[in-house]
């Protein structure tokens, strides 16, 4: 260094690094932009889902009416003899 000026050896051994580092960070900052969750559409599709509930009963088959039932109910459904009941509260979306 004279003069208060670096030589271009002496700055590209600091800058390279450092080059390196900021463009891995750079990378890693877009991964994480696609990570975040988007909360309006995320309520818009849960909204969708509860007031369509027997819109996907009806569309799905046997394994999705099962995922669905065990969404709605997953403690199950039990006959009693006198009607349909669940041993715990039903949720109140399925979704």
């Amino acid at each position: 260094m004279a003069a208060g000026r670096i030589s271009g050896d002496d700055f590209s051994e600091v800058y390279d690094p450092l080059k390196i580092e900021i463009a891995a960070v750079e990378e890693r900052l877009s991964a994480l932009a696609y990570d975040e969750l988007d909360v309006d559409a995320s309520l818009s599709y849960l909204e969708s889902c509860f007031w369509n509930t027997t819109h996907m009963w009806q569309a799905e088959g046997l394994a999705g009416k099962q995922r669905l039932q065990k969404l709605i109910f997953p403690a199950g459904v039990m006959w009693d003899g006198n009607g349909f009941g669940t041993p715990q509260p039903v949720r109140s979306t399925p979704c």
